[in-house]
């Protein structure tokens, strides 16, 4: 009798520029204080998006190409994931979050990633394995330093240069078995 498997093909890989990034400057400090937002600013440089926050986390986005199969309507399954920045050693990304449309589907706390990621590494990128159902988003946490005794606190920037993910679907491959337990 015929038996079937599946084996991962169609990779692809999907990537953005620095510049997609999208700042999101919370209202409020960890203590419930508000923020005075004149403080942190973002800017757009050819090179990706450089950003300088005085208050706690900020959260800084990314939307991933998402590609689907256009015959078959089927959704690809994303099996690596990873983010490009540079940091002074005061700032730190602490948190990852991935998003499948509105659905959070991983969460990693307590990173402390500061210095230079600029390439993919271990360090900066983390293998997974989910089927996308709508689109993907990637959430990164920064923590800034905050200085308490200070009106203006010293600058402290996060670089991102690029973010991106790499997908595979799963192809239906054929098995003639030859007699018990062997394959041809």
């Amino acid at each position: 009798m015929p038996q079937f498997f599946y084996q991962p093909t169609a990779l692809t890989s999907m990537r953005v520029h620095g510049t997609a990034a999208q700042v999101e400057f919370p209202d409020t400090d960890l203590s419930g204080n508000p923020i005075d937002k004149t403080l942190n600013t973002v800017v757009y440089r050819g090179w990706g998006t450089v950003v300088e926050g005085y208050w706690d986390l900020v959260w800084v986005h990314f939307s991933i190409p998402t590609p689907k199969l256009v015959e078959t309507d089927k959704a690809l399954a994303v099996f690596k994931v990873f983010i490009l920045f540079e940091t002074t050693t005061a700032v730190e990304v602490r948190q990852f979050d991935l998003w499948d449309g509105p659905d959070r589907f991983l969460a990693l706390d307590d990173l402390h990633l500061s210095g230079d990621f600029k390439e993919v590494s271990s360090s900066n990128s983390w293998d997974i394995d989910h089927v996308v159902s709508h689109s993907l988003g990637i959430s990164v946490g920064v923590v800034f330093p905050s200085e308490i005794d200070s009106r203006r606190p010293e600058r402290h920037p996060i670089t991102f240069t690029g973010a991106g993910a790499n997908f595979y679907t799963l192809a239906p491959m054929f098995m003639q078995t030859t007699g018990i337990g062997s394959y041809s």
